[in-house]
């Protein structure tokens, strides 16, 4: 048997871990702390396999959970003292250990020494293969946590082909970016729709902004002839969104890797990222985005402009960019690089 555990189980995870069920065929369990706030309909049918609900701090044993011993144990981060405790009793009883991590490198500071510190203490001795998501992810655990490169499982998140994929040509596309996420400090979006307010004064452009969360209220204050606040959407209705969109936005404080820049890359959009996403690493190129410094405003105002300043030619260019770097990760890739893991190769 083969168990996955992971926090909340979104919808990518969901569509990943059922690739790898189709793939392979194994006798699979997914146990998922679930955030009723952020909850998916229909994780069995994605998944492919029965999906138990657990506590974090849930003390019972992984064979009282599963009903056997599994071969191979992929803990979901760090976060669930349950995740690391059923990995130990895994690998007591021989059986592969792989944490799966959305870290992706960021800057040098005293809490990345403490957690590094940490991390060689405890997780480098527990878990046997690390699953990180792309260069960011290479860079973090290969380059600062000194994990040899194979170790390394790359890809373990994407988004889904079948719901992203790309659109008309930009040039024909209305003049519009798209944000996709919560509404919170951290995600950026009041100082977002300021910066995008001052480049988009006298054009046609506007900002498309979907979520939900504590700043919604504020949010609404910035509506405008240009900025319009929509709320949450499922997944599958995400799609024709960015097939409608130039360009896709992401002003985040701190983001471990986005999915969603993944899924905008899918669908042909110019990426207006901040330095701390970690999914610029593997879709931001000169050719296909802005990068910009999320405390400035000035700084976030100005990838506005230099985007909505693409011509026809740079458009096309940046639809192919983008295209083209998608490419590199999927449910199909998740699947096939972790069987290639279980295996050995």
């Amino acid at each position: 048997m083969i168990v996955f555990t992971w926090e909340q189980l979104p919808v990518y995870a969901a569509r990943a871990i059922g690739a790898f069920v189709r793939l392979t065929g194994e006798d699979v369990r997914v146990l998922r702390v679930a955030f009723k706030r952020f909850d998916i309909k229909g994780a069995e049918a994605m998944t492919g396999c029965p999906v138990i609900e657990v506590e974090r701090d849930d003390r019972r044993s992984i064979t009282e959970v599963v009903g056997e011993m599994p071969r191979v144990i992929l803990a979901g981060g760090w976060a669930s003292p349950c995740f690391i405790r059923w990995a130990k009793e895994a690998k007591k009883n021989g059986g592969l250990t792989i944490l799966n991590s959305d870290e992706a490198f960021t800057s040098k500071n005293f809490k990345q020494f403490l957690r590094k510190w940490r991390f060689k203490l405890t997780m480098r001795r527990i878990f046997d293969r690390f699953f990180v998501v792309g260069k960011g992810g290479i860079l973090h655990y290969g380059d600062y946590y000194g994990i040899p490169k194979d170790r390394l499982i790359t890809g373990l998140y994407a988004g889904d082909s079948k719901l992203f994929f790309n659109g008309a040509p930009l040039a024909e596309r209305p003049k519009t970016f798209v944000y996709v996420g919560h509404y919170d400090e951290n995600k950026n979006v009041l100082r977002m729709c300021e910066a995008f307010e001052r480049s988009a004064k006298g054009t046609d452009w506007s900002l498309e902004v979907y979520g939900g969360g504590e700043l919604e209220g504020e949010l609404k204050k910035r509506e405008s002839d240009h900025v319009h606040v929509h709320g949450f959407i499922q997944a599958e209705e995400l799609g024709p969104l960015y097939r409608e969109a130039r360009g896709f936005v992401l002003g985040s404080f701190s983001e471990k890797w986005g999915v969603v820049v993944h899924e905008a890359a899918l669908s042909g959009c110019m990426l207006l990222l901040s330095d701390r996403i970690g999914a610029r690493y593997d879709f931001a190129k000169p050719e296909n985005s802005a990068i910009f410094d999320p405390g400035s405003t000035e700084a976030f105002a100005a990838g506005f402009s230099k985007l909505m300043a693409f011509t026809d030619e740079q458009l096309a260019a940046a639809q192919e960019t983008s295209l083209k770097l998608a490419t590199r990760f999927s449910p199909e890739i998740f699947a096939r690089n972790l069987q290639d893991a279980i295996d050995g190769k």
